[in-house]
């Protein structure tokens, strides 16, 4: 089994159907995780992986500004697009690798949001794109990452090879895994909140994590706040 996949097979996944069909998944994904948000509306956040910039749908007039990155050329132009139409301010998106991007942006962010990528990232990946990530925060910065959580019942049926997975999604963690890395990074005051499935079939399982033993399989989600000191 491959420990990485190169930027080119990357961008063979995520172009062509995959972004035309993608501001198809729902709003609500995103929207849940406002409350979760500690957000000034001086903020300048960037949003990394930003595929078709959803998030900037649900951050509009919530922060000062916004910047998507995506290493997408459609997606950026999709993007910027749905932006313009939606008569957006304050917004800019730029096509480039995450690493390079934040090289050249260290220490300019109050909040940076990773959702839903990290899975695309074998661990030593990981620690390379998050390093990027961390530095582009200011001191006392705020990763936000969200992501499906290792430990969901559908999750270990695909590890079992009994339901098929996105040949992309190459790491699917469980919080304390992900915890290890930001950790191994720099980041501290590291919170986790497992979250329910955003399709509404799903969700209806949430209440089973409360489950003495079992419960951990039915927390669908991971979403995580860390700083930057």
């Amino acid at each position: 089994m491959p420990d990485s996949i190169s930027t080119k097979q990357m961008q063979e996944y995520f172009s062509g159907e995959y972004v035309a069909n993608y501001p198809q998944l729902p709003l609500h994904r995103l929207e849940r995780l406002v409350p979760y948000f500690s957000l000034s509306k001086i903020d300048s956040v960037v949003d990394y992986a930003c595929g078709s910039g959803m998030l900037l749908e649900v951050l509009h007039g919530k922060v000062g500004d916004y910047t998507g990155v995506d290493f997408s050329p459609e997606f950026i132009k999709l993007a910027t697009n749905l932006a313009i139409q939606k008569g957006y301010a304050r917004f800019q998106f730029q096509s480039g690798d995450i690493i390079d991007f934040a090289a050249q942006h260290q220490g300019q962010f109050d909040k940076a949001f990773a959702m839903d990528f990290a899975e695309c990232l074998y661990d030593h990946q990981f620690l390379k794109v998050f390093k990027a990530v961390y530095e582009s925060l200011k001191p006392g910065g705020t990763l936000y990452l969200h992501e499906p959580n290792g430990n969901f019942f559908l999750e270990r049926l695909r590890d079992m090879g009994i339901m098929s997975r996105y040949a992309q999604l190459v790491a699917i963690r469980t919080a304390p895994r992900i915890e290890r890395l930001l950790k191994e990074i720099g980041f501290i005051d590291i919170h986790v909140q497992m979250l329910s499935h955003y399709e509404t079939p799903l969700s209806y399982l949430h209440p089973l994590s409360y489950l003495a033993c079992i419960g951990k399989f039915f927390e669908a989600r991971t979403f995580l706040s860390a700083r930057r000191p």
